[in-house]
């Protein structure tokens, strides 16, 4: 309608409709855009909320796995503390066995920091990570992926560091385990088959159970350090969350 009302005022040389028909047209083009921008404005604020509510999540659940892990950690530290300086005044009282021997059977065994990251990854993977807008926070986000990569990287060193230390740890130690009873169990005096007398003798044993705690407290401070990353992020996305939703509401 009205182009046909344009082209009879162009017909008549009436260039005051024309000018005023063209205004009109190109006012009713921009409000379309503007509308369709703010439809897809807002759309985007909402996905950006259910990336940022999944992350949390993901977040939530690896704070939460990084807590059991630091809690074995430290309980194995516990263990291991107690067989070294067992064996260093060659003293072992009838209630600490089942922790010596349990300590003995621990040695060596560290847990990486766990990590949920679907989300970021599918964000990644879908080239979507500019829907987050905060762009700091975007970058702490991306940037745990390679946090995350670092304390891999230290752990596998630490494996390769203590292996052999392990390796003679279990030839000498020997735990007699003839069922599943889980990686990160304890066990009973009984299932260690070694005479104390001779691990207190044995200096190379001494120094390989004392190399292993070492790492142990050290993987343990590299796991509390993830837990702390984590938690800080999950807190700013939070805050963000909490601003979103204030704009859509």
């Amino acid at each position: 309608m009205i182009l046909k009302k344009l082209a009879d005022s162009i017909t008549r040389q009436d260039w005051f409709s024309v000018c005023v028909e063209i205004l009109i047209v190109v006012i009713g083009i921009y409000l379309g855009l503007q509308a369709n921008q703010w439809s897809q404005d807002r759309e985007d604020r909402e996905s950006e909320i259910i990336y940022l509510e999944r992350i949390s999540e993901d977040l939530h659940s690896s704070v939460r796995q990084t807590q059991n892990a630091v809690a074995f950690q430290r309980r194995h530290a516990g263990y291991g503390a107690l067989v070294v300086d067992s064996l260093d005044a060659c003293e072992l009282p009838l209630e600490d066995r089942d922790r010596f021997a349990s300590g003995i059977y621990l040695a060596g065994k560290y847990i990486t920091a766990p990590f949920v990251k679907a989300t970021i990854e599918e964000l990644l993977s879908a080239r979507r990570t500019k829907i987050i807008r905060n762009a700091a926070l975007r970058q702490e986000i991306i940037g745990l992926l390679g946090f995350h990569d670092q304390h891999l990287f230290y752990m596998s060193d630490v494996q390769l560091r203590t292996a052999p230390h392990v390796s003679y740890i279990d030839s000498v130690a020997r735990v007699d385990i003839r069922e599943a009873i889980g990686g990160g169990s304890d066990i009973a005096w009984e299932r260690l088959r070694a005479n104390f007398s001779d691990l207190c003798a044995d200096q190379r044993f001494f120094t390989a159970v004392s190399a292993t705690m070492n790492y142990t407290w050290d993987s343990t401070d590299s796991l509390e350090a993830w837990a702390r990353q984590l938690s800080m992020l999950r807190d700013a996305i939070e805050s963000e969350l909490v601003s979103l939703r204030g704009t859509i509401a």
